[in-house]
């Protein structure tokens, strides 16, 4: 299953280059990487890691997630987010919102996913600390949720807060910012419903993880 992600990876990234007329050579250049490691990639010789897919993003001028996408990785998280909903037994009251085509838990859990690999790199971090009051402040007052965004934030800003954390916390907070999410939010006010779900998940996610912290 990982080789042919990487194989698929490999398909992707020669389509693309040869679209915009760029060489391997030429990536390597500007990624600053040895052309050998370009020409693995491409090949399926290798399974390109994080840091070389934001690299190669930049170059390109695409988002991360779409070579992500590509490389495998996007499923990999969604089956790891779907494992751990399911072995946590989360059970955020869904049945208190009104029923909605498209807000179900497993597409909430697939967006959170995708985020949560965003929140580990220093575009989804800055993306965060630099839109998530801005954003707050468009929707203040809309719901109870809030309260919990607010909490989560303050705690994701905490040095002491573990990353492993902090990566759950922003993929909710990337969810909330970004204007991919379920449901569109120009959709008021029923276009948060989706943040609110998605803010369950994620505080009670967290409310685990504390709980095991301090269990003997």
């Amino acid at each position: 299953m990982q080789e042919k992600a990487t194989i698929s990876f490999g398909t992707y990234l020669h389509n693309k280059l040869e679209r915009i007329g760029m060489s391997i050579r030429k990536l390597a250049h500007e990624c600053q990487y040895d052309p050998a490691t370009i020409s693995r990639l491409a090949n399926g010789k290798q399974k390109p890691r994080p840091e070389h897919l934001v690299k190669i993003a930049q170059v390109l001028q695409i988002p991360v997630i779409e070579l992500w996408q590509a490389a495998g990785y996007i499923k990999e998280e969604e089956e790891t987010a779907k494992t751990e909903f399911k072995q946590r037994g989360l059970n955020f009251d869904a049945c208190t919102l009104p029923l909605v085509e498209g807000l179900e838990p497993v597409h909430i859990l697939a967006e959170l996913a995708k985020y949560r690999l965003y929140a580990q790199t220093a575009e989804g971090q800055e993306i965060i600390l630099q839109n998530f009051v801005k954003k707050l402040e468009q929707v203040s007052g809309v719901g109870p949720f809030i309260n919990k965004l607010q909490t989560l934030y303050r705690l994701y800003q905490d040095e002491a807060t573990d990353p492993e954390q902090k990566y759950i916390i922003g993929s909710l907070l990337l969810y909330f910012i970004l204007p991919t999410d379920v449901i569109p939010d120009y959709l008021f006010p029923i276009g948060y419903l989706d943040d609110a779900m998605a803010t369950d998940i994620v505080w009670q996610q967290i409310q685990d993880c504390l709980a095991k912290k301090v269990s003997p």
